[in-house]
């Protein structure tokens, strides 16, 4: 099982949901969610994709607020005013990238939003694609060459695109977790918090999402890095003391984009608890 996976409809190294289904059948794998940010477009692909291999492919998407990563799974695909709510979700993403981009043109980069959404006609647009169009680009590259000779390509995106660098500090655009929650359980599905170790700074956030009606914590097996060790800890002690259902999901990219493989079979097992939960959504499973 996989429930936090990437496709070339977000920032998924442009794999075709097919792709990524097919991976996840020769991993073991015989549930997954496709969970693209702000989108469930790629969905009827990778269900298609499951038929063939005998999987269940669950909807999914990965939310955007301005604070967190909230991931739906298993709503109704074909609910009307979720998709409009996806739409309007991906809109105000467009926006923030704009921001970044117009920092970016600021101290000289040749970067445009025209630019991105020739290299990812199908994605809602955020941070990652606007670095891997800067790596495609000939004038960027030919820009950041020039200006960081001494700097590795890591190095270089860190520099304008990390979380210190020049294209960050801006003012989010996005839907509030509120905004995010109601509509998700509207379309009939489950909603939580996506790898919260990396964006919860003190309880008190975890208190008010669940006040909220988030319905359960991920926890990404991959993550669990040495510099993330307190968050870690004080996410998992919140969860045991709320006795909140914990989904696992690999977040999964590609591998040109980030070191995070899927989950394979005998890492992330379908508990009673998980199957009750998912099960109040749209597909049984």
């Amino acid at each position: 099982m996989d429930l936090h996976t990437h496709s070339e409809y977000s920032d998924g190294a442009f794999l075709r949901p097919e792709d990524l289904i097919a991976a996840c059948a020769l991993k073991g794998i015989n549930l997954a969610a496709l969970t693209d940010h702000d989108s469930s477009r790629g969905y009827e692909e990778a269900r298609k994709t499951g038929e063939r291999f005998g999987m269940t492919i669950l909807p999914g998407a990965e939310i955007t607020t301005p604070d967190y990563h909230l991931l739906a799974l298993n709503f109704d695909p074909t609910d009307r005013a979720f998709e409009e709510f996806l739409v309007h979700s991906r809109e105000l993403q467009e926006r923030t990238c704009e921001k970044r981009i117009e920092l970016l043109q600021g101290v000289g980069i040749p970067i445009t939003l025209e630019k991105v959404k020739r290299v990812f006609p199908k994605s809602r647009l955020g941070k990652v694609n606007i670095i891997v169009t800067m790596a495609q680009d000939s004038g960027c590259r030919a820009y950041m060459q020039e200006k960081h000779p001494e700097m590795t390509p890591r190095q270089v995106q860190w520099h304008y695109m990390g979380d210190n660098g020049v294209a960050s500090g801006i003012d989010k655009y996005g839907v509030t977790p509120k905004e995010a929650i109601d509509a998700v359980h509207n379309a009939g599905g489950l909603i939580g918090i996506a790898h919260p170790a990396k964006d919860i700074k003190i309880v008190s956030e975890l208190d008010e999402l669940k006040r909220n009606g988030i319905d359960f914590v991920e926890v990404q097996p991959r993550l669990r890095q040495p510099y993330l060790e307190k968050a870690i800890r004080m996410v998992d002690e919140w969860t045991a003391a709320n006795d909140m259902p914990i989904t696992y999901g690999s977040d999964f990219h590609g591998n040109v984009i980030t070191d995070r493989e899927l989950l394979a079979r005998g890492e992330n097992v379908l508990t009673p608890r998980i199957q009750e939960l998912l099960n109040r959504g749209y597909i049984k499973i």
